[in-house]
Parts: C-alpha cells; sequence; structure tokens
C-alpha cells in the first residue's frame, strides 16, 4: 500500500474509487436487508420513533468490507434491556447471527444477515446523536470539498483490508478532514494522498490535538483538560460535538 500511495497518480485513485465502490446491485442487496431487519422489529412491536442510516452508507463511503450503521431514536427506559430485545428478535428470525456487545464504548447489537446470498453486518445502536451529527458533518464537507470522498475511501479500503484494526473509518474520516481544513482542497488526488501520509508522519502527536471544527486554531495538548492530556491514546482526535472527548480512544 505504501508503495502504491508513493507512485499512485491522480487518475489511478480516480479509477480505483470507481472501481471498489458499491455496485448498484450491491446497494439493492444492502436495502433489502435494511428492509428485512425493519420488518422483523417492526413484527415484534419493536419499531423506534425514528430508524435512520449513518455512517458510510449514508455518506457513500462505504465499501464491500463495510458495516451498516442504524440508529433507534426512541425514548427507551432501559436501554440495555431494549438493544438485547432487537438482538434476539433478530437472531429468531433465522436470517440473522447476533453479536450483542453492551460494553463496548458505544453498546451495540452487531447483526450479520445470511439472507439474500450475503454476509452484511448491521450496527444497531440506540440515540447515538453525534453519530448522526458526524454523518452530516462529511456529507457537507465532501460537498464543499469532493476530493475528500477520494482521500477518506482509499485510506478506509486500506484499513479493512488489514487483519487488525489500528484505526476506526471515522477517526480516518476526522483526520481527513483536518488535514482538508489545514491544506484546503485539491485536483490532483495523487498529490493529496502522498502529502496526507505525510502530513500525519511528520505530525506532533505529542504536541497537538485533531479538531475539525472550522473556527478552532491549532490546538496545543497542553492547553487541553487533565482529563484529555491524560489519555493512553496515540493520538488526540477532538470530537467536534463533545469536546472533552478523543474520538482516538
Amino acid at each position: 500500500f505504501a508503495n502504491y500511495c508513493m507512485m499512485a497518480s491522480h487518475n489511478d485513485i480516480f479509477n480505483f474509487v470507481n472501481e471498489y465502490s458499491l455496485r448498484e446491485w450491491e446497494k439493492a442487496i444492502r436495502y433489502n436487508v435494511l428492509v428485512d431487519m425493519k420488518s422483523i422489529i417492526a413484527s415484534k412491536g419493536l419499531m423506534p420513533d425514528q430508524f435512520i442510516i449513518g455512517g458510510s452508507f449514508r455518506t457513500g463511503l462505504d465499501v464491500s468490507l463495510s458495516d451498516i450503521d442504524v440508529v433507534f431514536i426512541k425514548k427507551y427506559n432501559d436501554p440495555e434491556a431494549a438493544l438485547r430485545q432487537i438482538g434476539e428478535a433478530l437472531e429468531k428470525s433465522g436470517k440473522f447471527k447476533v453479536d450483542f456487545r453492551p460494553r463496548a464504548k458505544v453498546p451495540i447489537v452487531k447483526a450479520k444477515c445470511f439472507a439474500h446470498n450475503t454476509e452484511v453486518v448491521i450496527d444497531v445502536a440506540l440515540n447515538t446523536f453525534n453519530s448522526m451529527k458526524a454523518a452530516d458533518l462529511i456529507e457537507a464537507a465532501i460537498s464543499e470539498k469532493p476530493c475528500l470522498r477520494y482521500l477518506i475511501f482509499v485510506m478506509k479500503y486500506f484499513l479493512k483490508s488489514l487483519d487488525k484494526k489500528i484505526l476506526s473509518s471515522h477517526v480516518v474520516s476526522m483526520m481527513a478532514l483536518y488535514f482538508l481544513k489545514i491544506k484546503g482542497s485539491y485536483t490532483d488526488y495523487g498529490q493529496m494522498l502522498r502529502e496526507f501520509l505525510q502530513y500525519y508522519i511528520d505530525f506532533p502527536n505529542t504536541r497537538q490535538a485533531i479538531s475539525v471544527v472550522p473556527s478552532d486554531p491549532i490546538i496545543l495538548i497542553a492547553n487541553l483538560s487533565e482529563k484529555l492530556r491524560s489519555t493512553d491514546a496515540d493520538l488526540i482526535v477532538l470530537n467536534p460535538f463533545e469536546k472533552d472527548t478523543n474520538e482516538a480512544r
């Protein structure tokens, strides 16, 4: 991958993204999986007030290995019990294999679908409003700087191909947003990818934090809260909606 990045031209990256983006038939399968999920949930009386698709499927940045992020918006007296009910309903349908993760940073039900000749995975979370805002933020940024889609897509594809998870797709997206906030837009995608990698090779991660908020200046770690300064993460990526949270943890 490193050799590819150093040698890739604008056209190489443009063609790569177009080749590996989901085809219409792949998108159709994913929509069918979501329809199945909604039907199962509705049949058990578990439909939320709002059923929202988020993440890369919403922003158009999903690759074949991407999960689909779904957010249920509803007031739950016992969110953990509600997630468990959702997971059990999907499992009993015979169409999904469910992994219930109540202790994750964001509690989710991870449901792998075995219908439609696919193994698409849906991550169901409850009332994660910030993840919806993040998707809106990325969509708006791509509209303003179309080159961002190509940068995020290539980096996501590389990270998804690794056996070991180094960074989340969300953190990579925030890093790309920050990079273009500092550098501006690009018309040469090969140059953009090389400069992105070099920027973070040289990034002073022990002294400086990343913030994608347009009005934020360069943020020094020394000026952050004790909570953030004491983080054990190698990088501090500030949540644009909760400034006291490090997205890279």
